[in-house]
């Protein structure tokens, strides 16, 4: 493996800072002139969050997509097959972005909770990170993720919560938690 080759990383745990992490990340190749797609699953979409709009405000190259949609306020079957549906256009739209060889940072943000919750399978994900071009940087994040998954994963790291102001009934925060 060369130093150009891309590798995996994976930010897990139940600790606030996963996003934050590759936001930090994809920020950081922006800067460097590198493509970013970032890829945002189980968030509201359309959700006027501090990334969307600072992402906006960059000149080119880093691209934020959301697909899915809020389980928390509610978790119908209409609802999760419309979820469903969504993840699996982002996925398609995930493939598309491999084969085309365009993207230097490639983020799928929540996909611990997309499998955890059954909207796709593990094996997509194997599939996703086996079928990488060489030169892409992949990023997944999640609370947790499969061992099959973690096994490909070149960096690991887990953040620990601690404490948290939720704990103290406070609620999220804009431009700190979104």
């Amino acid at each position: 493996m060369s130093t150009k080759d891309g590798l995996v990383h994976a930010y897990i745990g139940n600790g606030k800072g996963k996003t934050t992490a590759a936001l930090g990340l994809a920020m950081r190749a922006a800067g460097q002139g590198m493509q970013v797609t970032f890829f945002q699953f189980l968030k509201e979409v359309d959700k006027k969050t501090g990334e969307l709009k600072t992402v906006k405000k960059l000149e080119s190259g880093f691209e934020i997509r959301q697909y899915g949609g809020n389980l928390l306020d509610g978790d119908t079957p209409a609802k999760r097959d419309n979820i469903k549906r969504r993840i699996s256009d982002g996925i398609k739209y995930i493939e598309d972005i491999a084969k085309s060889e365009t993207c230097d940072i490639l983020v799928l943000d929540e996909i611990g909770w997309v499998i955890e919750l059954g909207l796709i399978d593990a094996k997509k994900v194997i599939e996703i990170i086996k079928n990488k071009p060489a030169k892409t940087e992949l990023v997944l994040t999640g609370q947790t993720l499969p061992e099959e998954v973690l096994d490909l994963a070149d960096y690991i790291t887990e953040m620990r919560q601690m404490r948290h102001p939720f704990q103290r009934g406070i609620q999220a925060r804009k431009g700190i938690e979104y």
